[in-house]
Formats: structure tokens, C-alpha cells, sequence
């Protein structure tokens, strides 16, 4: 008789998928008594002292494993009269601020028929006569203020009111795409957003992918296509243009990125997009300053599949992961007030939807969503996305030369 030994039932991943969730916890003035204006590297900052300050956790699943390519949609509840409420964007706050508390979350995610159920404790702090900043703006010659400005000039001067789709037509059926003449950044980066595909023969608006070179596309893991998969683009000329997957590789263990092949090179009318650099912590320093991260705040562009409506985020942060590369997460644009009726949150089947940062005329690559909070910090597995362009080819026994770039902040302030 043969023993094998002990079976963990839910690490071990009996079900067809499971999901981890991390808890990202920031601070935000309740009560302030008195602010003073500061200036810190690249941004400025109003510092509230002798404040009342409470913690708001945001929930943020990722896919640990599943045995689908269907997208998992999660919901979030709290016990029946807590003190303590949750978003359906899994953001936990207290109801009415006056001490610290505890709190039970049940997260549950779902596929079709299928749903796992995980109880996470949550606690939030609460604290008086402390101090606290909160962003308010940029320096002048920053890259805090380039990546800032283009978006609040776009809003500033738009009559659109809510996110805007890129496509004013999308059918689906017969592979039509209209841009939209109001699309937010139709005039500055009707280009650049030919990276992102409104269209594929396994899911149509779903399973979204990213151009990151003329022969090389990015998608979900967890959201994947398959080789023969049909895909499209629409050029800056409108012209539909559709290419076949030969391909495709898992670019990291556990990164939640796919590669693909196509079949030929995108045309010149399709501008693949740069990745986010890596050294953005020169450019975007962190500084002293509380609840402050590297980048933190500077707004994002998602194009999601609701429509592929065009979105805004605002970055939290940039962070490491148990994974061996960092992840991004992101959260609705709660300091930029203008900025906000320019938020949606995401739904099932935004998985594998891009996350921009916008500079100039460009749009580079941030992450993929991998859960409702954000995924992969792209530039910190450039090496294996080259390699996985590398491995691609070989196996296809071609050579493109070509290789995934990223973003250039040099030409702003350094605070290195």
C-alpha cells in the first residue's frame, strides 16, 4: 500500500482557481486644526498638525492559480452593524471616525457557478493630535508635473463630464470600429492609443492586449489568448487590422503576463507603447513627507473593457511583491478632485486592461490589471519581457530584433 501523504485542501488549489489578498492601508485627515503649505522635491504638500487621522485599507485580490482563462469577479461584505463599511471596490473606511477599530471582511471571488469566499481581519487605526500631508500639486519642471498636466489640461478643456470611449462605434460582430472624435486625449494621442486592441476572436471586447512592439502583444495570464486567436487593431488612419497569434509564453512565474506572437509586424499606422521606466524613483522621489510613496498620486489612463472607455486612476503606490518583481497598485483619484468624474471601477472582464502613464504625446505602459487594485510593475521584469521576445522568435525561427523600451524622464529634474 502506498501512502501520499497529506493533501492541503486550499493552498494546495483543489478548487479551479484561487486568490490571495493583500491590504494596502493609507491615512486621511478627519479632523485638521491647522495646515501649512510645503514644498518637497517634486510636489507640494498641505501639512495638517494637531489633526484627527483615520486609516482606509484598500482590498486588493490577485490570482494565485486557476485552471481558466474566464475573468474572476470579486465582491466584498462586513458583519451587519459594524462600525466599519467596504466599497464594492473593496475599500474599507470607518463609518464615523471616533476610535480605532476591527473588522472582518469576507472577500469573495467568483467564476460563473464557482465561488471562493476568504475572511480577512482588517484593523484601522485612529489617532488625535498627529500630524498628516496630503499632495496638492507639483513642482515646476518636474516629471510630477508633465505627467500630471497633460491629463488636467485634457479635462480641463473637454465638455465630455465622465470617462469617454475611444470608439464611437464598436461592432463587435462584424469587427467595425469608429474612433471617437471625443475621446479625452483624441487630439494629442490618437496614436498612441492604437496599442490597445479593441478586439479578438475568442472574447471580443474581452481578454484585452497590449502592443508593446510591431510583433509582440501583452495579455493577462489568468486572461489569456490562444495561438490562432485572431486580433485587432485599428491604426491612426482607421484602418482595421487584424493579425493571428502563432505564439505565445508565460514572460514570469506568478507575473500574471502573457506574450504573444503575431503572424506579421503591425503596420507603421499602430504605435506600440514604451513601458513606464524603471528608475521613475529618480524623477518621482518618495521624499519625507507622510503617506508618500514614489510616484504616488500622479493620475493614470486605463482603457477598460466596459465599451473601452477610457478611465483615470491615481497611482498609490509601487511596491514588492512575494513574487520576485513589484506591483502596482492604484485606487480611484481621491486627492485630485477634478479628476474623479473621470473614474470608474472595474468590472469582470477588465482583467488583462492596460494601465498608462501619459507623457506628452506618449502613453507608456504601467501594468496589466491583474486584480481591481493593479498587477505587475512591467519595468521591473524588463529583462524577462525581452527574453520571452527572444524565446518567441527562436521558436518560431525568426528574428525581429526588436525589444520592449521604456519611457525617457531625463529631460525633467533629477532628485537623485
Amino acid at each position: 500500500m502506498t501512502t501520499l501523504g497529506t493533501v492541503v485542501a486550499n493552498e494546495g488549489y483543489v478548487h479551479p482557481f484561487w486568490f490571495e489578498t493583500d491590504i494596502f492601508k493609507t491615512e486621511y485627515v478627519v479632523v485638521g486644526s491647522s495646515q501649512t503649505p510645503v514644498v518637497e522635491d517634486d510636489k507640494t504638500i498641505s501639512r495638517y498638525t494637531d489633526s484627527s487621522v483615520a486609516q482606509r485599507a484598500s482590498m486588493q485580490p490577485s490570482v494565485a492559480y486557476s485552471i481558466t482563462n474566464d475573468s474572476i469577479e470579486y465582491t466584498y461584505s462586513v458583519p451587519s452593524g459594524s462600525p466599519v463599511e467596504v466599497s464594492s471596490d473593496g475599500i474599507v473606511e470607518i463609518t464615523s471616525p471616533t476610535q480605532s477599530e476591527s473588522v472582518d471582511v469576507t472577500v469573495t471571488g467568483g467564476i460563473g457557478t464557482e465561488s471562493i469566499s476568504r475572511v480577512e481581519n482588517v484593523q484601522l487605526s485612529y489617532e488625535n493630535s498627529t500630524t498628516i500631508d496630503t499632495i496638492t500639486g507639483y513642482v515646476s519642471g518636474s516629471a510630477r508635473e508633465a505627467l500630471t498636466e497633460v491629463i488636467e489640461s485634457a479635462i480641463s478643456t473637454t465638455s465630455e463630464t465622465s470617462p469617454t470611449p475611444v470608439y464611437s462605434t464598436l461592432d463587435y460582430d462584424a469587427g467595425t470600429f469608429v474612433r471617437n472624435s471625443n475621446f479625452l486625449l483624441n487630439s494629442t494621442h490618437r496614436d498612441a492609443v492604437t496599442c490597445a486592441s479593441p478586439w479578438n476572436s475568442r472574447a471580443g471586447k474581452f481578454r484585452a492586449g497590449t502592443a508593446v512592439t510591431p510583433r509582440h502583444v501583452l495579455v493577462a495570464t489568468h486572461y489569456s489568448l490562444a495561438v490562432g486567436d485572431t486580433i485587432k487593431f485599428l491604426g491612426a488612419d482607421d484602418t482595421v487590422i487584424p493579425r493571428t497569434i502563432t505564439r505565445k509564453v508565460t514572460v514570469k512565474e506568478n507575473s500574471d503576463i502573457d506574450m504573444l506572437l503575431l503572424d506579421s509586424d503591425l503596420p507603421v499606422t499602430i504605435t506600440p507603447c514604451k513601458l513606464f521606466p524603471s528608475n521613475y524613483e529618480d524623477y518621482l522621489p518618495a521624499g519625507t513627507a507622510s503617506n508618500s510613496y514614489a510616484g504616488t498620486s500622479i493620475p493614470l489612463l486605463t482603457v477598460n473593457a466596459r465599451g473601452e472607455r477610457a478611465s483615470i486612476r491615481e497611482l498609490l503606490r509601487i511596491t514588492n511583491s512575494d513574487y520576485g518583481h513589484l506591483t502596482v497598485q492604484v485606487k480611484a483619484p481621491e486627492s485630485m478632485s477634478a479628476l474623479y468624474p473621470f473614474y470608474e471601477p472595474t468590472i469582470e472582464g477588465d482583467s488583462g486592461s492596460p494601465v498608462f502613464a501619459v507623457s506628452g504625446n506618449e502613453l507608456w505602459l504601467m501594468t496589466l490589471w491583474w486584480s481591481a487594485g493593479g498587477g505587475t510593475f512591467l519595468a521591473s521584469i524588463l529583462t524577462e519581457l525581452n527574453s520571452a521576445i527572444s524565446s518567441l522568435d527562436a521558436s518560431e525561427g525568426i528574428s525581429t530584433g526588436y525589444t520592449v523600451t521604456e519611457g525617457d524622464l531625463s529631460s525633467y529634474t533629477d532628485f537623485s
